[in-house]
């Protein structure tokens, strides 16, 4: 019988939390005709928060292990959007990297399959929200179209630096990134869900 890759056990062990975070109330807004400009500026919010914490906290482990890391960085590119629309920044006191958080090259190799995954989704993201906020002008896009035309190739790049991780890894590694993507998953559908 065939093993499972550690990305066929990624993206099952992380499909029910990936719907989850689908099915918020924030990430259905995204999608709907009806989205609003204060909407999307909350989303943004949010996310600054992830990246954020995200850029100081996961960045720095695994950095010898993704070349071109520096170019993966958003917050800068939320920070932009979010000024293009004049919004004032929140301060929260959500933490998306908690005490749950290891600091370990493992399982932040499971934050950035989340990371990365949902750079991949912001492209579709981004059609509804140009076609139902682009009525109004240019809607500002730094952030959901970060990569550009680069978008897949990034994704498939980051996959090899995952696989090429793995080869190295042992099956206690391979189960700490799983837990990694899982805490990611879930500290996203936490923060998406709140107000």
């Amino acid at each position: 019988m065939k093993q499972e890759t550690l990305l066929e056990r990624l993206r099952l062990k992380t499909h029910t939390l990936h719907k989850l975070v689908e099915e918020t109330s924030i990430s259905k807004s995204l999608m709907n005709s009806e989205l609003t400009r204060d909407q999307y500026i909350g989303y943004l919010q949010k996310v600054l928060i992830m990246h954020t914490d995200t850029e100081k906290n996961v960045f720095p482990l695994i950095s010898p292990y993704i070349k071109d890391l520096a170019e993966r960085q958003k917050s800068d590119k939320i920070l932009r959007d979010l000024k293009s629309l004049n919004s004032v920044i929140k301060i929260s006191n959500f933490d998306f990297i908690d005490k749950e958080f290891q600091a370990t090259v493992n399982f932040s190799f499971g934050i950035m399959y989340l990371i990365e995954g949902s750079t991949l989704g912001g492209v579709h993201l981004l059609r509804n929200i140009q076609a139902v906020l682009g009525k109004e002008g240019d809607v500002p896009r730094l952030f959901l179209n970060a990569y550009g035309n680069e978008t897949g190739s990034k994704w498939k790049n980051f996959i090899f630096a995952l696989t090429d991780y793995e080869k190295t890894s042992s099956e206690k590694d391979a189960d700490e990134i799983l837990d990694g993507a899982i805490y990611g998953f879930k500290r996203a559908y936490e923060l998406f869900k709140t107000n």
